[in-house]
């Protein structure tokens, strides 16, 4: 893996753990259950490097980086069995 330098305004905060972020949890499982195919993967994957991104720039190291994205990633999938649940107990 290459090192990637990335730079954030001096002002920046980040939410952190990642997985906590439950509005961001919740927009993403939202906009998951909503789009699919490419548009679902390209979407995901920016969502993943604007979450990442600021971590690098902190200096958290990769495991750290990799392990907050997979946590994410577990909440985005739980809330989408969520919203799956609810849509189908609403029919």
């Amino acid at each position: 893996m290459g090192v990637r330098r990335v730079t954030l305004p001096t002002n920046s905060l980040i939410a952190f753990p990642v997985a906590s972020r439950q509005w961001q949890v919740r927009q993403a499982a939202e906009t998951l259950s909503q789009t699919h195919g490419e548009a679902a993967a390209v979407y995901w994957k920016e969502l993943i490097r604007s979450i990442a991104d600021p971590l690098i720039a902190i200096g958290i190291p990769d495991e750290q980086v990799r392990r907050q994205v997979f946590e994410f990633q577990d909440s985005v999938q739980a809330e989408l069995q969520t919203l799956v649940s609810s849509a189908s107990g609403s029919n």
